[in-house]
């Protein structure tokens, strides 16, 4: 009897236990789920814009424009220097030519020029401080596995 009795307040103990834990552990997840961020730093200087809504990118000693191609409003609108991070962390940029190639005239060039990229494979171009010359690094471009022909 008092077997039986000492084997039921030990379940009772240890369902009791889990109960505690569990609300516990769903407390600090309900808390990191809702809670702001803790990110006091000022936001990122937003970039000026011309009469047409176009995006004004800074520019480097060449009159190479530079900057995110996020803050650029049409692809036509892209800095000639492209941020990026690099295959090794660094950050820099790309040139947008070397990232885009020539941009096909028809779509038949299109397609002839997705084929060909798929069959190169991925590649790497230089990756350039915002002066455009000096090479800190590589970015790799990668071809999706679905594009890749055998």
């Amino acid at each position: 009897m008092r077997i039986k009795l000492y084997f039921s307040s030990l379940r009772v103990i240890i369902i009791g236990c889990v109960f505690i834990v569990g609300v516990i552990v769903g407390t600090i997840a309900i808390t990191n789920i809702s809670a702001e961020p803790n990110d006091q730093s000022a936001p990122a200087p937003t970039l000026p814009k011309d009469e047409n809504g176009q995006t004004i990118f800074p520019q480097n000693k060449n009159g190479q424009t530079y900057g995110s191609a996020a803050d650029a409003t049409t692809p036509d609108n892209e800095p000639d220097l492209i941020q990026a991070w690099g295959v090794d962390g660094n950050l820099g940029y790309v040139k947008s030519s070397d990232l885009n190639g020539e941009k096909p005239k028809t779509p038949e060039e299109a397609i002839a020029k997705q084929k060909r990229e798929a069959r190169e494979g991925d590649r790497e171009i230089p990756l350039y401080a915002s002066d455009g010359t000096t090479v800190i690094g590589s970015f790799k471009i990668s071809v999706p596995s679905i594009v890749k022909e055998k």
